[in-house]
């Protein structure tokens, strides 16, 4: 394999932070600039192989990250795991599976449920559909549409109460204990409600825009029950991804704004994707946690504003071989809902799965198997056998029936209107949940479920 290494200018400002501060990150928005300016930059050496290559060359992965932090003799699966860039229990990593991590951020609705259904008629390997992960906001969404997504095998996160109106930093990032408790244990009882999903179920949570207080919104999360969350940009690098870990040696990273110890709680680490162009014949390596967030540049370094398929399928291919030739860690294909509603992004995204799922050992799931897997991890054989009995699609009072299509919401059986709602300044709005419950009297909001 041809490498060589180049200076390239990192255009990426990573915000530092003071031990147990706020996490100051801003991911999630998709916009695009109508000039590009140069931000601060540092002098980064980057070593680069080329797509091509990577599709038919394969390196030893060497590790380049030390964690002196945690004790790797104590902390073994299934109840602990250190941060590291390479599989559980030593496994040799062309024996492991790659697994590919879909997450949607955002409601579900009647205009972006269609776009979710195209993916349930993939299959992984094992013959079973793939899976995602729906960190679900509340307002607007569709909670009987909410159970079709669980009943079809997809797991249920948590994404907030009120991000629909504070969709800003500082809002999140100074958000109080009780603050993050009511946003996030109070959707879980609201999915879990109005979705009719056990709550048990529910166990993974995403901070709006990426964007935490540090200490206490982890013990926030921990004391509402969750398991796991997903909120934390690596800012590793494309090379070199995390696999996830539990805070059992707190958060084991540099900059670490959150080192409270907390054991058997998972972080599922956003692990980069990069965008690569030049400016003025030098390469430039633009880092993203959420591929919805990524902006995609000419050759030239300007900005492309309506990127075919072609193009975004090329970037999640680029990405996609950096960890498939790599280390093999879970590869990260978080999108927000808004994302799938562009044409060309939705055909790039479905000819991807359907192009990687050509492969014996690449698998679509959610990150509750994935945690599964880190706490049991098997090969790829061990791992089809073991899955092979595929996840029952059950009949339920709150399913759709079979092949039902989601035109409009006025088919829905049970719809509760409400009218200005104060906490969205005088907003109305129709909520629906599934057909056997009664409407509640009041919006449900922060301690109003």
């Amino acid at each position: 394999m041809k490498l060589f290494a180049i200076f390239v200018v990192n255009l990426i400002l990573i915000s530092s932070s003071v031990l147990a501060g706020p996490i100051d990150v801003t991911e999630t928005e998709e916009t695009y600039p109508t000039t590009v300016t140069e931000e601060p930059s540092t002098m980064t050496t980057i070593v680069e192989t080329t797509t091509e290559e990577m599709k038919t060359t394969r390196t030893p992965y060497h590790s380049s990250f030390k964690n002196t932090d945690c004790n790797f003799t104590a902390c073994v699966a299934p109840d602990c795991q250190c941060l590291q860039d390479l599989p559980p229990n030593g496994m040799n990593i062309d024996d492991i599976p790659q697994f590919v991590i879909v997450t949607f951020d955002g409601a579900v609705t009647v205009t972006n449920f269609p776009y979710y259904q195209t993916l349930f008629d993939f299959k992984n390997p094992n013959n079973c559909p793939i899976e995602a992960t729906y960190f679900v906001s509340h307002v607007d969404s569709n909670y009987k549409l909410v159970h079709e997504l669980y009943r079809r095998g997809n797991e249920i996160g948590v994404h907030s109460i009120s991000k629909a109106k504070n969709n800003n930093q500082e809002f999140w990032k100074y958000l109080d204990y009780e603050g993050w408790r009511q946003e996030m244990g109070g959707q879980r009882q609201i999915l879990s409600k109005y979705s009719e999903i056990p709550i048990g179920k529910i166990r993974g949570v995403r901070a709006p825009n990426l964007q935490t207080a540090g200490n206490v919104t982890f013990t926030a999360f921990v004391d509402e029950n969750f398991e796991y969350d997903c909120s934390n940009p690596s800012r590793r690098g494309i090379n070199s991804p995390f696999f996830p870990y539990t805070f059992d040696y707190g958060f084991q990273r540099e900059n670490d704004c959150q080192e409270k110890i907390i054991p058997g709680f998972w972080d599922v680490p956003m692990n980069d994707w990069d965008v690569e162009y030049e400016v003025q014949g030098v390469k430039v390596h633009r880092e993203c946690a959420m591929a919805s967030a990524c902006i995609m540049f000419n050759k030239d370094g300007s900005v492309i504003y309506h990127p075919t398929a072609d193009e975004i399928y090329d970037l999640f291919e680029y990405n996609f071989n950096h960890y498939y030739n790599g280390n093999r860690a879970p590869f990260p294909l978080f999108l927000s809902e808004e994302w799938m509603h562009d044409e060309a992004k939705r055909n790039a995204l479905q000819r991807f799965i359907q192009d990687k799922l050509e492969k014996h050992d690449v698998f679509f799931v959610s990150i509750d198997e994935v945690l599964q897997w880190m706490q049991s991890p098997t090969n790829v054989h061990e791992y089809i056998e073991k899955t092979k009995q595929c996840k029952p699609i059950v009949k339920t009072k709150c399913g759709l029936k079979d092949g039902e299509i989601i035109n409009d919401i006025s088919q829905f059986k049970r719809k509760c209107d409400y009218e200005k709602i104060d906490e969205l300044n005088g907003q109305s709005k129709r909520m629906v949940i599934c057909d056997d419950l009664h409407c509640p009297e009041h919006y449900p909001w922060l301690n109003r479920l």
